[in-house]
């Protein structure tokens, strides 16, 4: 059935004309038709013109609010404008809405109904775990709707957003060296009680206190998006671009090696893993080959400087084998596990309680951030066990199907099977290890990640497409 959504503006616009049409004289109406058609014209271009410059303020906000207000303590008053902004654009643009959109915000909206008359209700909980979770959602809705109605200022090819986000990355650097070795300088805005616990939590630049976490997301989409321009060539910026590569990957690990940051040494090998993953939408032998020897020259390497360089030993041995212990150790113990292996040990607690698998304790039980509940002291460092416990496992599932939804709309080409499973996989590692649907700075950058892979995505669909044509 064709789309007959109209924008009421628009609507108007022709009411107008046909009413001065069908009252103009007869020999004036040709000429007066025509100049309304001309008039609408330029009403509809000069609309469309003011809208993408609200849609440039409200991205211009949210990076401004994402990578500086927040570690200035600002970011509330300028939330809620964003908010407000993104509000009028979807309610008053008529823009078109996916119906599959429609359906996903109706059943996430039904099942955290479900969970919230589920469980028990402590007053100021639910709202705080609305608030956790609507920055994510307007911000995903807002991605949506801009790449439903054909919007190119989320296209991270731009020479513009290269430049961008490499700078924002080196001065993000900078200022955590600075953290580092002067302690308790340049300080981000503390929580409301003033008290800060661990100051390693707090060395993440210019994001707000305890987000290193994002810094390993910003890590991750800042290395895909120089690899990405690579890729495709990198016209003027090819040989900056590789520089600029090379060092966010250097830097991104000695870094985190400093603010024992392990979500990173968690988070970038799986990126890494999805982004030359997407080559499978157009694999053939000599890309299976080439991936093999690639790997088996990578691997070659790493064990050489393992038993050659002592010190690159014990960083390996601290920072990614000890991954593999947490895993193994935490799997199985529970409420017995301790700091980064509650992450690990509460999904398997979360998995085996019944509630679980209907609609959680309830929305209203706890926050999702909350200490101590359910017997881990660390309770919702992590989004995986904290949401599957509360909301119940259908509520990720659904939240899996709205993320990779929101960046892969319009994606159409070959294998979109590989970009959705990337996607998924993706959404499982970051929620693991992060609070990427329940924190603002994690939230954006989680998207952000998710575009990144679109790209790759449609860069070899666009490729294969040429050279089956040629």
């Amino acid at each position: 059935m064709p789309n007959l959504q109209i924008p009421a503006r628009q609507l108007l616009l022709f009411a107008a004309a046909y009413f001065l049409f069908m009252s103009g004289a007869k020999k004036n109406r040709g000429c007066k038709f025509t100049e309304m058609k001309t008039r609408v014209r330029h009403m509809s271009i000069l609309e469309k013109k003011t809208g993408s410059g609200i849609d440039a303020l409200i991205i211009s906000l949210i990076m401004a609010k994402v990578f500086l207000l927040e570690y200035l303590g600002m970011a509330g008053i300028v939330n809620n404008v964003i908010f407000l902004l993104i509000g009028v654009r979807l309610i008053f643009s008529g823009w078109r809405i996916p119906k599959k959109l429609l359906f996903l915000v109706g059943l996430i909206t039904m099942l955290l109904v479900l969970s919230y008359s589920a469980g028990s209700i402590v007053p100021g909980k639910t709202s705080y775990n609305l608030k956790a979770i609507q920055t994510f959602f307007f911000y995903a809705l807002f991605i949506v709707m801009l790449k439903a109605n054909g919007s190119d200022l989320l296209n991270f090819g731009k020479q513009q957003w290269i430049v961008f986000f490499n700078v924002v990355y080196a001065v993000n650097c900078v200022v955590i060296l600075i953290q580092v070795y002067y302690p308790y300088s340049l300080m981000a805005a503390a929580p409301a009680t003033g008290q800060i616990p661990f100051y390693e939590d707090l060395i993440s630049g210019l994001f707000m206190y305890a987000s290193t976490h994002a810094v390993a997301l910003f890590s991750c989409f800042v290395l895909l998006i120089d690899l990405n321009n690579i890729r495709d060539g990198g016209g003027e910026l090819r040989i900056p671009v590789v520089c600029c590569a090379a060092a966010v990957l250097a830097s991104s690990l000695g870094i985190a090696a400093l603010n024992d940051n392990k979500a990173l040494f968690a988070l970038m090998p799986i990126v890494l893993l999805l982004f030359y993953a997407e080559g499978l939408s157009s694999i053939n032998f000599m890309r299976i080959v080439k991936g093999l020897m690639f790997l088996a020259v990578l691997v070659g390497i790493v064990f050489l400087l393992y038993i050659c360089n002592s010190s690159f030993a014990n960083f390996f041995d601290d920072n990614v084998l000890l991954l593999f212990d947490l895993v193994e150790s935490s799997s199985s113990i529970g409420t017995d596990a301790v700091g980064s292996g509650e992450r690990i040990a509460i999904i398997g607690y979360a998995l085996n309680l019944a509630s679980s698998w209907f609609f959680g304790i309830g929305l209203g039980a706890a926050t999702f951030h909350e200490g101590a509940f359910c017997g881990f002291a660390h309770f919702g460092q992590a989004d995986f066990g904290s949401l599957v416990i509360l909301l119940g496992v259908w509520s990720l599932i659904a939240l899996f199907a709205f993320y990779v939804f929101c960046v892969s709309y319009g994606c159409r080409g070959r294998r979109p099977y590989v970009l959705y499973l990337s996607l998924i996989a993706l959404a499982a590692t970051a929620t693991i290890y992060t609070q990427c649907f329940t924190r603002a700075n994690n939230a954006l950058l989680f998207l952000l990640i998710g575009l990144a892979l679109v790209e790759r995505w449609k860069s070899i669909a666009q490729s294969t497409s040429a050279h089956s044509k040629e």
